[in-house]
């Protein structure tokens, strides 16, 4: 675990610059090309270049750094981009921070940017139940080796991404009161297993000043700011940047943004991967190939699914399984709106708004984390689990008026509200309304039924998605918040629209599956590694492996990060064995390694 003691300083200044070069800088031939930077992709970038190997990583997004994320409902919306299947339409710049893919059954989010989805999420680091391995669809040499899994990988997971409890020596949260006060209301819990089933959640979170991390990296304590949904602009969140992707460039990897990869083919005259990619966005983009030896491909779950259908179509030979095994990791939002019994302060404040760490006047208590604490039923049949939930200030207008006509304690306006017209509504529904409402997610199981698909017009994936029939998951997981959220004397409310633009009854924030394992072609689009399956065959190709939550070929049950994370640290683990190649897992930045700095001064 990580240092979970200490606070924020006053005497030091962290001041970051970039580490991605410019795209004119990337070379004809690398040993590995990594495509994309998330859990999957920066595990791979930094155990490869550790490997000795040199390593060349495109990302589709731009670099963020602290400061760079919005706090505002306006300048979040110049950050967004909307995939609309039905209405053949793309909204936005393709390289925006927040990502929605919708259909009428299911909007899937996620993050674009240089260190993909933990730029935007939970940062929770929780292990799912073994049950969930023992599942056959998983490849039979995957489930034989659980306890290398569950012991190496996940101990190399854990000392990169550094999870930490919420800390005693930060402020109390009401909002952590409040949900440990709701588990008696809970029907499915016994009595003799209240004790077992609260705890604070570990998080990828730095509590304490860090002048140099683990791999060198600047890290200032967490101010509690509740912004970790929207991105951290303090510099705090354990996101991929300041580990995995700190520790490749620091062992020589070479870091290229806002490059959108279209197809990879296999050159079978110099045996070398063809990866064909453009300037993300531009118009009149002209294709440029970059070679490797091996291609690793963490695009995410609709990302790395899009860039093989995209071969495929050239005709490179790709199981038929691939965009099958879909499913959203059974994500719940609830909101429990303007309790009568007490305040929750669960919507983040505007980072400029601190004076030398101060609360900004008037504010009692900050609203801490994303998530800081859980009520895990995950043990019992149709069993579930519950997080708080702290919203960030650049969702905070349309969130607070979307839950409060949700649950009918505000009539939903004829047209619905856009622009200027979220902040009037939220101003009327008053101080009371904001400092009274909860946000609660739940997970739990939903069937891997969905299909990823391409549509040849947009040149983008979609979504197939029966939401009536995946509804049955969620019976009692409804059941359940909807006990927790009477308990608080709020309001129930669901999954509120925040926008005409998002017409999908369910929204998911953890897409997995498109490339699922398999014993074989016939079965999954890679095997129990991620190297890729020729066609519906046994065969696979050499050097080809899709390391991402793409390859999880079920529901997780619980926040899936923390498990990719150990999946790919398993994947390298292997590929390095079979591949002759020796990983120096060695703690700390590598001398002469540029790193990010901190200057201090008073």
């Amino acid at each position: 675990m990580g240092n979970c003691t200490g606070s924020q300083s006053p005497y030091i200044q962290y001041k970051y610059t970039p580490v991605g070069k410019p795209i004119n800088q990337i070379k004809s031939r690398y040993d590995v090309i990594v495509i994309g930077s998330g859990y999957g992709g920066a595990v791979a970038a930094s155990r490869m270049a550790r490997a000795g190997k040199s390593v060349c990583l495109l990302e589709k997004g731009r670099e963020w750094l602290p400061g760079d994320f919005p706090e505002s409902m306006d300048e979040a919306i110049k950050e967004m981009c909307l995939v609309k299947y039905e209405e053949k339409q793309l909204l936005g710049h393709p390289a925006s921070l927040y990502q929605f893919n919708i259909t009428k059954d299911i909007t899937v989010m996620t993050a674009c940017g240089l260190g993909g989805s933990s730029l935007t999420d939970e940062g929770v680091s929780l292990d799912c139940k073994s049950k969930v391995f023992y599942d056959p669809v998983w490849p039979q040499l995957f489930r034989e080796d659980l306890t290398n899994f569950n012991s190496t990988d996940r101990t190399h997971a854990q000392e990169m991404l550094r999870p930490c409890p919420y800390p005693d020596d930060y402020p109390p949260l009401k909002r952590m009161n409040q949900m440990r006060g709701t588990i008696n209301s809970i029907n499915i819990i016994d009595v003799e297993d209240i004790h077992e089933t609260f705890y604070r959640t570990p998080l990828n979170i730095n509590f304490t000043d860090l002048p140099h991390n683990h791999v060198g990296y600047s890290q200032p304590a967490c101010n509690g700011c509740g912004n970790c949904l929207a991105g951290c602009n303090t510099g705090a969140k354990n996101t991929l940047v300041t580990n995995y992707i700190q520790d490749a460039i620091n062992y020589g990897a070479e870091i290229f943004t806002n490059v959108e990869v279209q197809t990879i083919q296999k050159d079978y005259t110099s045996y070398q991967w063809q990866v064909e990619y453009i300037i993300t966005g531009k118009e009149n983009n002209q294709p440029k190939v970059v070679q490797s030896s091996f291609v690793f491909l963490c695009a995410g779950s609709l990302g790395s699914t899009q860039i093989l259908m995209q071969s495929k179509l050239q005709g490179f030979e790709v199981s038929d399984q691939l965009g099958k095994k879909f499913n959203g990791n059974g994500g719940l939002l609830a909101v429990s709106y303007c309790s009568k019994k007490e305040s929750s302060f669960a919507t983040g404040l505007r980072t400029g708004m601190y004076k030398k760490g101060k609360l900004p006047k008037g504010c009692q208590q900050p609203p801490g984390p994303a998530v800081t604490s859980f009520i895990d039923i995950r043990k019992k049949r149709s069993g579930f689990m519950l997080e708080d939930l702290t919203v960030p200030s650049a969702f905070l207008p349309p969130y607070i008026v979307g839950s409060a006509m949700s649950c009918g304690a505000v009539k939903r306006p004829e047209p619905f509200p856009h622009g200027q017209q979220w902040h009037a509504m939220l101003k009327n529904i008053g101080k009371e309304g904001i400092d009274n409402t909860l946000g609660l997610f739940c997970i739990t199981s939903d069937e891997a039924d969905g299909e990823i698909a391409y549509d040849k017009e947009i040149k983008r994936v979609y979504v197939k998605w029966n939401n009536e029939h995946h509804q049955r998951y969620y019976y009692s997981a409804r059941t359940g918040l909807e006990e927790a959220i009477n308990s608080l004397g709020g309001n129930v409310g669901f999954s509120p629209k925040w926008s005409t633009q998002l017409s999908s009854e369910t929204l998911t924030r953890h897409p997995l599956g498109g490339c699922p394992m398999g014993e074989s072609g016939e079965f999954g689009v890679v095997n129990h590694f991620g190297q890729l399956f020729i066609g519906n065959s046994e065969d696979t190709y050499d050097g080809f492996y899709v390391i991402d939550s793409s390859i999880i070929p079920c529901a997780l049950g619980v926040n899936p990060m923390f498990t990719i994370t150990c999946l790919a640290e398993r994947c390298m683990r292997i590929i390095a064995a079979n591949e002759h190649w020796n990983i120096d897992y060695t703690l700390g930045a590598k001398p002469g390694s540029k790193s990010g700095k901190a200057s201090t001064g008073f």
